[in-house]
């Protein structure tokens, strides 16, 4: 039922040519181009009421990838450990896991 549900996902983005953005695609099209910021400055003070834009630069971009990858592992990684932790402090659980993915297998 999934991959149905994910494949008329897929087949409505294709018809409306619309692209799913993520994060990821976010920092990549914030990058400053040559790697220069720059900031509005009116007589050596910000003004609140001019708007500026800030692009990142290259290093910030990786940086934040490599942040969002080891976030996504240390989380996964977390949530294993404790339902290893769970299925070992609770025998009976353990027991009615097994036994259900057994269905599935056979």
């Amino acid at each position: 039922m999934k991959k149905n549900e994910m494949e008329e996902e897929e087949n409505e983005e294709n018809l409306n040519n619309k692209k799913w953005v993520d994060f990821i695609d976010l920092f990549l099209e914030s990058e400053a181009e040559n790697n220069e910021i720059e900031f509005k400055i009116s007589n050596g003070t910000y003004n609140k009421k001019e708007k500026f834009e800030r692009c990142n630069t290259l290093e910030e971009v990786l940086l934040n990838s490599v942040l969002f990858l080891l976030a996504g592992f240390d989380t996964t990684a977390n949530t294993l450990s404790l339902i290893a932790h769970n299925l070992v402090i609770n025998p009976q659980v353990q027991k009615r896991l097994f036994e259900e993915l057994k269905k599935f297998v056979d």
